[in-house]
């Protein structure tokens, strides 16, 4: 203590009556000083005389400092009111306690409640002489107070936000006491703080009875920690609010069994519905999500995927908890990974990339061309949370554009080409029938000789030839880019094709004067074990064409062809010679329509440009395929396989069937129906060694006739073309007199489907003109043999 006021004694009336009241004195001034309560003493002015310990020790004054404040400066402005009425009753009271409670001002500023009595001492003439003032702090208290009323507010300040609504349920009466003010809100139904639980399940929907029952139940079993269920209430609309019931126990017995329980009701029917909509929404989306034909990839701002929607995986070929384990990055190759990080770099300075052009990788390692277009999501903070990445498979497009490229990379060249073509068949044509024209007009000179005259007739004919070979070229080829070239698989010697064709190229590189070139055949098998089911007719040509590029482009040397048998359904031919060869950056060109090795016009060597055109598409029709080797002045091999069916050992030949020369048809009756009087003189020619008997019809109508008079013919060969009755008519009415006569189709026009309308029409087999003799022996043999 600072400093304590003496307190003022009686006069002296002896010395034990002096010693007594010393031992008074100073007991009670220790009493005093020991209590833990502020004891003040105020004169009748107001002035404080004595303060003890605890009332300095309270207040942090010191006692001059206390000795110099009134009660009045030290109270809290807002209590100085309450101290008067409380000082006035004291002094009215004059034996009784007045108690209050005050704000008084500490030395450091602050106040504290302090609980104080008032006691006031009167002197004899009932004067005023001094108030003792008793203190003790109650600021703890009154702290405690205040948080407990602002708890108060605070949680029903919550109750009323929340919509919450508080519930006590006595288990032993059965009874339910809740906020009835907030239940009747929802039902008037609820009339009574003491409704019975019974009662009260009847609001309930009837699909909620149960499981609300269920989750007490367990609740109670001490399955669970605390009571919860939702459940659905009518309201006094007949409509359904939703509720969620919280309780836990609040009483139990000394068995511990619980006697009451209490706990809060929510009013979450807002959140239901918001709930209900969410979830509609979110289901709305998850389908435009899955149902984009574009794959969408949710990436975390760590570049690991979160989510993908179903195309993505189709896209992407993952399983979806594949998907989930792997970053951007893992969808594409090397190359195309920093470009891709270069894309998802950007976002973070703009918001949004679109259109970029990706190569994509799938789970399998197969690429693809993907557009990417992507989205970076930002927070309020500015922080990044994802990537939104949208990819569409442009393969196709790509795809769709380099053929648009190349189709017009090749129809310009086409146009080209074409141009050329026109340019070189002019040429092509225009010479041999310079010299056709030419030597016929000499033909007519008396004055030759029978050697000038078979030396002129064997340059028209060969030119008659050339002509010949390229109307075949240009049909073959057109029927080619129309899809129109029909097979047929005939059996057929392979060693007796290749003896054909080496006594015809033979003889042409004599006639050529090529007689330093040697021709040599080569074969695999022996005669009578190389029979085959084939076209032919297309294999010859194929051969045909390339020995005669190797005849043209060969001047000394070897020429040399054969084959050899991979397998029963497999053979592989070649034609080699050791001509002036073909640069290597020319071979993919030689296969192409209307290319030429040499293109220029003062080139040395002639041809329209189609014969490898066209062996490549004979020999792919035969499921084959054509390649070379070839070396600039070291000459050129060609390769082709195709695909057969091999004739079985077992299977006889037919007669005649290898033999040009040496038909005998004595005793057979052929009617030749034919318009054109140079191809009948030509026919008589023909036949005349076969010794077979040949009547002629120059009409429909004759032939008709002539067969229905005669009878007994053993074959019909009838042109297509007549001046009064179609040729197919024809056959048609001449099948209805004998449907066994055998009709050989004979037609200058060689076209698509031509074949087909004759063998429609009943012709048993068909030949173009200008006719092959040796092929139209071997048909009109196989057809009179049977």
């Amino acid at each position: 203590m600072n400093k304590t006021s003496s307190i003022k004694q009686p006069g002296k009336k002896g010395n034990s009556q002096q010693g007594k009241a010393e031992f008074d004195i100073s007991f009670y001034r220790q009493i005093v000083e020991g209590s833990l309560n502020a004891i003040l003493v105020y004169d009748e002015g107001g002035q404080c005389k004595y303060a003890n310990s605890a009332a300095v020790a309270l207040g942090g004054y010191h006692f001059d400092e206390i000795q110099k404040r009134t009660i009045d400066n030290t109270v809290h402005p807002e209590d100085i009111a309450l101290l008067k009425n409380v000082l006035n009753r004291a002094k009215e009271n004059r034996v009784e306690r007045t108690e209050a409670s005050f704000r008084v001002m500490l030395s450091n500023g602050p106040y504290v409640w302090l609980e104080c009595s008032f006691n006031c001492n009167y002197n004899k003439k009932g004067n005023l002489i001094e108030t003792f003032v008793y203190c003790r702090n109650i600021n703890p208290a009154k702290e405690a107070e205040r948080k407990l009323i602002m708890s108060n507010q605070r949680f029903n300040l919550a109750i009323d936000l929340g919509r919450l609504t508080w519930w006590e349920w006595d288990l032993k009466e059965n009874y339910l006491s809740a906020d009835l003010k907030k239940l009747k809100l929802i039902n008037p139904d609820f009339v009574s703080p003491k409704n019975s639980i019974q009662e009260l399940q009847k609001l309930l929907h009837p699909d909620d009875i149960e499981p609300n029952r269920k989750s007490l139940e367990d609740y109670l079993n001490g399955t669970k920690t605390y009571f919860e269920s939702e459940f659905r209430v009518r309201t006094k609309k007949g409509s359904w609010r939703w509720l969620v019931n919280k309780g836990i126990t609040i009483l139990t017995d000394e068995q511990g069994t619980p006697l009451k329980l209490g706990g809060l009701v929510i009013d979450i029917t807002e959140y239901k519905e918001a709930n209900t909509l969410i979830s509609e929404n979110e289901e709305k989306l998850r389908n435009i999500f899955n149902s984009s034909p574009d794959a969408i990839l949710i990436s975390s701002a760590g570049l690991k995927l979160k989510d993908c929607n179903n195309e993505a995986l189709r896209l992407f070929g993952y399983e979806k908890k594949e998907f989930l384990n792997i970053t951007p990055a893992d969808l594409t190759n090397n190359l195309n990974r920093d470009k891709l990080s270069f894309v998802l770099g950007k976002l973070k300075m703009k918001n949004q990339v679109k259109n970029k052009e990706i190569i994509f990788q799938k789970k399998d390692g197969n690429s693809f061309n993907g557009l990417l277009s992507a989205n970076a999501v930002f927070n309020k903070q500015q922080e990044l949370k994802y990537y939104i990445l949208v990819v569409q498979d442009i393969s196709s497009f790509k795809k769709v554009e380099a053929e648009l490229l190349q189709a017009k990379e090749k129809a310009e060249e086409s146009d080209k080409l074409k141009s050329a073509f026109l340019a070189n068949m002019s040429h092509e044509i225009r010479t041999p029938m310079n010299a056709i024209i030419g030597f016929s007009d000499l033909l007519s000179d008396p004055a030759l000789d029978n050697s000038e005259i078979v030396n002129y007739t064997g340059i028209i004919k060969e030119r008659c030839n050339n002509l010949l070979q390229i109307v075949n070229d240009i049909i073959d080829i057109s029927r080619i880019e129309a899809n129109q070239v029909e097979l047929k698989e005939l059996r057929f010697s392979i060693n007796s094709l290749l003896d054909d064709i080496y006594i015809i190229y033979a003889q042409k590189l004599i006639n050529e004067g090529k007689l330093q070139v040697v021709l040599n055949l080569h074969k695999d098998v022996e005669d009578n074990e190389g029979y085959f089911y084939a076209d032919e007719l297309r294999l010859k040509q194929v051969l045909c064409n390339l020995l005669d590029n190797a005849v043209k482009f060969t001047k000394t040397g070897e020429i040399e062809f054969g084959y050899k048998i991979l397998d029963d359904s497999l053979l592989e031919f070649f034609v080699k010679d050791t001509g002036i060869g073909i640069s290597h950056d020319k071979h993919h060109l030689i296969f192409e329509r209307f290319r030429q090795i040499d293109e220029s016009l003062d080139r040395e060597y002639g041809g329209n440009g189609l014969g490898l055109a066209i062996c490549k598409a004979f020999v792919e029709l035969m499921n084959g395929r054509i390649w070379l080797h070839s070396t600039p002045g070291q000459g050129t091999t060609f390769f082709f396989t195709i695909s057969v069916k091999k004739v079985p050992l077992e299977e006889p030949t037919i007669a005649g069937e290898t033999k040009i020369a040496g038909f005998d048809w004595t005793n057979k009756k052929f009617l030749i129906v034919e318009d054109d009087k140079a191809s009948l003189a030509f026919m008589k020619v023909l036949f005349k060694l076969t010794r077979a008997k040949l009547v002629f019809a120059a009409k429909g109508q004759e032939a008709i006739d002539i067969f229905m008079k005669e009878k007994n013919f053993d074959l019909v060969l009838m042109d297509i073309q007549l001046p009064d009755i179609n040729g197919l008519e024809v056959t048609k009415m001449l099948k209805g007199i004998d449907r066994n006569i055998p009709v050989i189709a004979q037609t200058a026009y060689a076209m698509y489907g031509d074949e087909s309308k004759c063998l429609k029409a009943g012709c048993d087999d068909y030949i173009s003109k200008p006719v092959d003799i040796t092929d139209l022996f071997f048909k009109i043999n196989r057809l009179i043999s049977k």
